[in-house]
């Protein structure tokens, strides 16, 4: 039967509508904090309570079940703990950061931690900033920590990295499929401590951490599946090193290379306690600000280099005086110090780890 208009109810008749009907939504709540209250509220209920009052609320605000289901969904995984709070990042601070006082800082703890050759702890300030802006970056140096023998610091340089980079992931045990993985999963900065004791001959392992120094190669192409379909995982991630001996030529070249050395009879450092409570740990929210209040300005900068970088050298000091001319003060002239003083001691380095190798192979051989 047709619809008779004129058995419709009148205006101010009384007659109420029938439950379910599609006119109960006619006129929904459009104000965005109003439903973005309701969907908090809802996030909020036993999953008893929010099947109780889901149709009812979908009606008053006038979307789908489905689609409140979603937005629900959505708000409580946001609210969720994070299942490794180390990979999850900071808010920002409320105040504006002062870039060279906060490199000034981290250079601070550095030097007090950690005993380091000229200018390195300056190398280890701007590239912890690195890791905050790593998308700014087109290339991203590897920063590695080498020593003649155990116990130079290493470890303890790892550790404080860990408290200040973007999305810590120390680890002392890789292997190439778990590098690529958890770059994709969780975009960290990678930390590899005790790099010798994995890597050896692994060509491939060694592939996947290099292939991450440019953003344009940084893929990993595998083939999964029944039908090996090909896929294309990501390794573009900062990432640092710390091993025994001499590096593989094709890391040394993609890296900012600190050579740590024992401490001198009378020579000191402070103990780094991050089971303790300490300042540290609290540049993390101002590395945040920065990063996000100077990330499109990096990304457009581009360094003067100094003439005595060349090639590939040039290239991984690149982001770094970039960040230093952004943060000002003494810092543009500490930066291009330390990447001069840097390489010009790279060769002097390996020398002397191959002479060392050389003694140590030879002890290993009389044990034998």
């Amino acid at each position: 039967m047709d619809w008779d208009e004129s058995q419709a109810p009148s205006e101010g008749s009384g007659e109420q509508k029938s439950p379910g009907n599609e006119s109960d939504t006619a006129n929904p709540p459009d104000d965005d904090a109003v439903i973005s209250a309701e969907i908090e509220r809802l996030a909020a209920l036993s999953d008893g309570a929010y099947e109780r009052e889901r149709k009812k609320t979908a009606q008053t605000l006038g979307i789908r079940i489905t689609k409140l289901d979603k937005l629900v969904r959505i708000h409580r995984e946001q609210r969720a703990e994070p299942e490794y709070p180390f990979l999850s990042d900071p808010e920002p601070c409320d105040e504006a950061v002062d870039g060279a006082q906060l490199l000034t800082e981290i250079r601070d703890w550095a030097n007090a931690h950690i005993s380091l050759p000229a200018f390195g702890a300056v190398a280890i300030a701007l590239w912890v900033i690195l890791t905050w802006v790593r998308d700014a970056a087109v290339i991203l140096p590897i920063l590695l920590f080498t020593s003649p023998t155990p116990a130079c610091g290493k470890s303890v340089a790892m550790t404080f990295l860990s408290q200040v980079v973007k999305r810590p992931l120390l680890a002392s045990n890789l292997t190439k499929a778990t590098v690529y993985r958890a770059i994709e999963e969780f975009g960290p900065t990678l930390l590899a401590d005790e790099y010798e004791t994995y890597s050896g001959d692994d060509d491939g392992l060694r592939g996947v951490v290099n292939c991450g120094h440019l953003r344009s190669t940084a893929y990993v192409l595998r083939c999964e599946g029944d039908d090996h379909k090909p896929r294309l995982y990501s390794a573009w991630g900062a990432k640092a090193v710390a091993q025994i001996g001499k590096p593989h030529a094709t890391l040394l070249s993609r890296s900012i290379q600190l050579e740590l050395k024992r401490l001198a009879p009378g020579q000191t450092v402070a103990p780094l306690r991050v089971d303790r409570e300490n300042d540290l740990s609290r540049l993390r929210p101002k590395l945040a600000r920065w990063a996000a209040d100077h990330f499109d300005e990096l990304r457009d900068h581009e360094p003067d280099i100094p003439p005595e970088l060349h090639g590939r050298v040039a290239d991984n000091w690149r982001s770094l005086l970039a960040i230093a001319d952004i943060a000002g003060g003494p810092w543009p002239d500490l930066a291009r110090k330390a990447a001069v003083t840097s390489n010009a001691t790279v060769s002097e380095q390996t020398a002397g780890i191959m002479l060392l190798e050389d003694i140590r192979r030879l002890f290993d051989e009389f044990r034998e």
